[in-house]
């Protein structure tokens, strides 16, 4: 799995899928959002290949496992740190707050 800023705007999630009989290329397009010191990672596009998937069939299933990765960074960051801004730079995330 591959992750990279786009745009300032979003996340990339890249995940080659190699199957016995199927191999294929995800992407999927994720905004990062602060709400109430909490990070929240929201589902944008999808890609299999060069075909795009409209989200909302994917919602029950990567939309979960986005909300899952987002809860346990919390948890992680939450017993050293109070989040106060995040901010999507070259390459980089930026996340702001106290100790």
């Amino acid at each position: 799995m591959q992750i990279a800023v786009i745009n300032h705007d979003a996340l990339e999630i890249y995940l080659p899928i190699d199957h016995d009989i199927f191999a294929a290329d995800v992407r999927a397009f994720v905004h990062i959002a602060l709400e109430d010191g909490l990070v929240r990672l929201v589902l944008d596009r999808v890609y299999i290949g060069n075909l795009p998937i409209d989200p909302w069939v994917l919602k029950s299933t990567v939309e979960v496992a986005l909300q899952k990765a987002a809860q346990a960074f919390n948890i992680e960051v939450g017993k050293y740190a109070v989040i106060f801004s995040v901010e999507l730079l070259d390459g980089q995330i930026k996340f702001e707050g106290s100790l």
